[in-house]
């Protein structure tokens, strides 16, 4: 069965009617450069869709079985767009003490675990082009994972090849660089208390710059946060990001 119709299966469903780890894979897959143009606009209509659909995930048992489906499916393989979600949902004031810490711990678990990059490559000679999903690790020295699209225990052939991304140097924006600096620092400027998690934080700013820099990832923030470390203007302790100048 191909990617298209594997997923087109699944978009349709409601998130509770899929296992947390497709989930995962799915939200991962509409974070791909290389994602299939017929399931682009499904894929984002998907992530909109879960991001109101978790927050109407009832709390207790809904909400740790999630969480422990996606540490099954494994820390790694949870996008950076499913944990600013879940992100979110730690700091929501409606949800139960128990649920925040609950998905709290588990932020704070996938934090420590960079996530793998969902790639996607073709394989086969079929009238129509079969894509197998494949999960590639950043680190250079990573094994690579290929998954198989298809059923029973049938596995990629070995002559099946990735697309190749090619690396290029990004170009510095010093204006986007500025930009999400003062917005970081406006943030920690305004926040009262032990200060903000970095995984809110992020979360935060990338919602805030949806409009003007809508590919704003999670990376630049960081970059962001530790120039102001450096200036001598933020400070982090215990995972949490205050304004320079009150005490911890």
């Amino acid at each position: 069965m191909t990617l298209e119709l594997l997923a087109s299966e699944l978009l349709g469903r409601a998130m509770g009617a899929i296992a947390p780890g497709n989930v995962a894979d799915l939200m991962a897959l509409s974070e791909a450069e290389d994602a299939p143009a017929a399931l682009k606009a499904p894929l984002r209509r998907f992530t909109q869709r879960v991001q109101v659909e978790l927050g109407d995930l009832p709390g207790g048992n809904p909400v740790v079985e999630f969480l422990k489906g996606l540490r099954a499916h494994g820390l790694e393989n949870t996008p950076m767009s499913l944990r600013d979600l879940l992100a979110a949902e730690a700091e929501r004031h409606s949800r139960s003490p128990g649920d925040r810490a609950a998905i709290q711990s588990f932020l704070d678990d996938v934090a420590e675990v960079h996530p793998v990059s969902f790639t996607v490559g073709s394989e086969g000679s079929s009238p129509r082009v079969q894509v197998v999903a494949t999960r590639e690790r950043t680190s250079p020295s990573s094994p690579r994972t290929r998954r198989a699209a298809g059923t029973g225990s049938s596995r990629a052939s070995t002559g099946s090849t990735a697309r190749k991304k090619t690396t290029s140097t990004k170009t510095v924006d010093p204006e986007r660089q500025a930009w999400v600096r003062d917005t970081c620092l406006e943030r920690l400027a305004a926040t009262k208390g032990p200060g903000l998690r970095e995984t809110v934080l992020i979360a935060g700013i990338k919602h805030r710059a949806r409009e003007r820099y809508p590919k704003l990832d999670a990376t630049e923030v960081r970059s962001a946060l530790k120039e102001l470390a450096n200036m001598g203007q933020a400070e982090v302790s215990a995972g949490r990001w205050r304004f320079k100048g009150r005490g911890w």
